[in-house]
């Protein structure tokens, strides 16, 4: 009896394996993007894309083309709603310019089946260059606020 208790146990034992490990079957990955409006001496249009995988969100931030050379600081808070208002799990800051985006990963967020966003604050700032041909960093306007769309995790 117990030979048999034994090799039924090693049985379910190697089928829930054999589940798990079949490609596909991890939890499902949402994805979004937003176009958005970075304002400074000239405007850009920007985006803003989120994913996840089972244990970590990646947000990416791109920066459209403007005629002048520009940057923006940024501030990236990964948020979750609860209790009836958004909290800040997570924070990441960098910044972004044309050509040159933006990457962070948040490891280790747990999934709530909650809504998520990300809300970035962005601060500008441009280029300018002196009689002498030096360059140096100007600070235009700002900052201001740009959320992702919302998923649920």
């Amino acid at each position: 009896m117990f030979k048999k208790f034994t090799s039924l146990m090693l049985v379910a034992v190697l089928a829930i394996g054999v589940v798990m490990s079949v490609p596909g079957k991890e939890a499902s990955a949402a994805s979004t993007s937003k176009q958005v409006t970075l304002y400074n001496f000239t405007n850009a249009i920007g985006s803003i894309h989120t994913s996840e995988d089972y244990y970590s969100v990646r947000v990416s931030i791109v920066a459209g083309y403007t005629w002048l050379r520009q940057k923006w600081d940024w501030v990236m808070e990964l948020q979750r709603y609860e209790g009836g208002t958004w909290k800040t799990i997570g924070t990441r800051t960098g910044y972004v310019a044309y050509q040159d985006d933006s990457h962070r990963t948040f490891t280790n967020i747990a999934k709530k089946n909650a809504p998520m966003r990300v809300k970035i604050t962005f601060q500008p700032y441009f280029y300018y260059y002196d009689t002498g041909g030096g360059q140096g960093w100007g600070y235009n306007r700002g900052p201001f606020v740009h959320y992702s769309n919302t998923w649920t995790r």
